[in-house]
């Protein structure tokens, strides 16, 4: 399915509040109708939806802190209206009256203060302001699998662009892995960092299940042995 254009920016006017959709096209997430936005236009994620620029953009309740957010395209067949609407569905959004007509684009998330997390899209690859911590300085070795939650959209597969920093044994080569956990498997096969003892830094790209989680695995004897701590730098969405 068809998008173009259509891309996330934080308003600069109300940053915590507001974000801006640039003009553009997508097909619906029926692949039948082309929905348009000919004007880029920003709406409020704080207040419920209304139509047009600066209008509300909450499809049901109040902004929740430390949420993500599924942002759609929508549109009403009967008047040819095209808006944006966003649920914290990422498949059923509550559509307002007469719009039936949807594609998701984006997805943002909040943070503790339901404020909007500033980030920077290029295409389909969203990169965060400020990296996000998501695990710091856990010990990860005994031969055994770790899961780990990591900061992208919940409810849809995408590719975790990440900082993974290691510290292995002071005796002994050790592998730390990293993989997707749909794999169904992890070994030292689908290692990031091979060390003996001091602090490695690794930049990788690893798919996410839908739950938003990476494995990982270090071939260390005892728990103890290695540590890890990893930031999320940003994720590529296939927006489809």
């Amino acid at each position: 399915m068809s998008i173009k254009g259509l891309e996330f920016a934080n308003d600069t006017v109300s940053p915590f509040t507001n974000f801006i959709i640039s003009t553009g096209e997508a097909t619906d997430d029926t692949g039948s109708q082309l929905l348009e936005l000919p004007v880029g236009i920003s709406k409020n994620m704080s207040a419920s939806w209304s139509a047009g620029k600066g209008g509300g953009a909450l499809d049901i309740g109040s902004i929740w802190a430390n949420l993500w957010y599924h942002v759609f395209l929508i549109g009403n067949p009967m008047t040819g209206d095209v808006d944006m609407l966003a649920s914290g569905s990422v498949s059923n959004p509550v559509m307002p009256a007469g719009y039936t007509l949807k594609r998701r684009i984006f997805s943002v998330l909040t943070d503790g203060s339901a404020h909007i997390v500033p980030m920077l899209q290029t295409g389909d690859y969203f990169e965060f302001v400020k990296p996000i911590i998501f695990l710091s300085h856990a010990y990860i070795g005994g031969n055994v699998v770790n899961t780990h939650a990591v900061t992208v959209p919940i409810g849809l597969k995408v590719e975790a662009n990440l900082n993974i920093l290691t510290n292995g044994p002071a005796t002994g080569t050790k592998f730390v892995s990293i993989a997707d956990p749909d794999l169904g498997t992890i070994d030292i096969t689908n290692f990031v960092a091979y060390q003996c003892g001091n602090w490695i830094a690794s930049r990788i790209r690893c798919f996410t299940d839908v739950m938003g989680r990476i494995l990982s695995f270090s071939n260390a004897d005892t728990a103890g042995q290695q540590q890890m701590s990893g930031w999320t730098l940003g994720f590529r969405d296939m927006r489809a």
